[in-house]
């Protein structure tokens, strides 16, 4: 329809839509009511719903707005009520980047002939124009000239548009489901600030969200995370920035350990209480000795002696104590087990409580989610 993301003109336009969306779902669910009656609490507090204006209908909730990734990618079209992230990505798909040009952007393109410099074979070099995309850190288009201004005009990506206007957008969705009957489930979308976002920023976009009638935002500052489902640059993901620009040091070595363990180590005990799926709660032992301020031995215990998990805690514990001793780095352990779950993985409310400290000279401390 030719209207920026983050006008006011589509928030309106946005507002229909989700109107004759909402007013045809309360059509058909009342009409399902009159065949089959309506929701049984409806019944028992009728005179409750009539006075929010809510007649006899089938369906407690009839609307809501996904955040259809994946679905919305397979389509061709943009996720939700979400503006296109960027022309082009690299997505996390199963623990793989994958690159991603979106069918719209190509679409729109291809309608005009190829810029000077941009054609291949009478045609768009697509490969130039991702390798420009990627020079701009969130691949915005704004500031590539030989993308035609029309479209660079209207298609505004994520991080084009300012934070409090996504917030406006969710709410003239949330504000149309709300109109008449409450015909929509509250729903939420990704307000995106930047990575240089202030916690004033954030409160602006909970007090936009308040005064335009939303009933929560997700809010995400560039960057924040340590793996991004999306990202412009395949190296932008911090495990690729590692690889390349800074090698896990030392590496090991296949003749003998690092560090050898003397008779005596100092270092630190912490008290994990974990609740097992019986409902119980179970402390386990966890001790880390230093050497020369590096960790070089992780103990485990469970305080039961004989059961299978204090077996598989002793032999984690020995695992890790070696790899340590043979430099690997204590990070690269952290990241490789740090998405492990099973039954009783789970912090009880107590979390971490140190239990037997020591004097130690090594300042670091394991966070609960390490």
């Amino acid at each position: 329809m030719g209207l920026p993301y983050a006008s006011e003109e589509a928030r309106k336009k946005v507002y229909e839509i989700a109107s004759a969306q909402r007013e045809e779902a309360i059509r058909a669910s009342e009409a399902l009511a009159e065949e089959r009656g309506p929701f049984p609490l409806y019944e028992e507090h009728r005179e409750y719903f009539e006075s929010l204006g809510i007649r006899p209908r089938r369906n407690v909730a009839l609307l809501t707005v996904a955040p259809t990734g994946t679905t919305s990618m397979l389509m061709g079209v943009s996720s939700g009520i979400e503006p296109v992230f960027s022309p082009f990505v690299w997505r996390r798909i199963g623990g793989e980047y994958k690159p991603l040009l979106h069918p719209l952007f190509v679409e729109l393109m291809e309608a005009y002939p190829p810029a000077p410099g941009f054609a291949r074979d009478g045609k768009w070099d697509w490969e130039k124009i991702v390798e420009e995309i990627q020079k701009d850190g969130h691949g915005s288009v704004q500031g590539l000239s030989f993308v035609p201004e029309p479209i660079r005009r209207v298609f505004q990506c994520a991080h084009d548009i300012p934070p409090l206007d996504h917030v406006r957008m969710q709410g003239a969705v949330q504000r149309a489901f709300d109109a008449e009957g409450y015909a929509g489930n509250s729903l939420s979308k990704t307000i995106n600030l930047p990575n240089h976002a202030s916690v004033e920023d954030v409160e602006a976009a909970y007090l936009e969200a308040y005064r335009t009638g939303c009933k929560g935002i997700t809010v995400y500052r560039d960057g924040s995370r340590e793996f991004q489902v999306l990202t412009v640059k395949k190296e932008e993901g911090k495990e690729a920035k590692e690889v390349e620009k800074k090698p896990l040091e030392p590496a090991p070595r296949a003749n003998g350990p690092l560090h050898e363990r003397p008779g005596r180590l100092m270092g630190f005990t912490d008290m994990v209480k974990l609740m097992t799926p019986e409902g119980q709660k179970r402390s386990f032992l966890v001790t880390v000795n230093v050497l020369e301020g590096r960790p070089i031995e992780v103990i485990l215990t469970s305080g039961k002696a004989g059961d299978e998990a204090n077996a598989d805690s002793e032999a984690l514990g020995r695992v890790v104590s070696i790899a340590l001793q043979y430099g690997v780095p204590p990070e690269a352990l952290i990241r490789t087990s740090g998405g492990s779950t099973g039954a009783s993985t789970a912090p009880t409310r107590e979390g971490w409580s140190p239990a037997r400290p020591t004097s130690s000279p090594w300042p670091w401390r394991p966070s609960p989610r390490a």
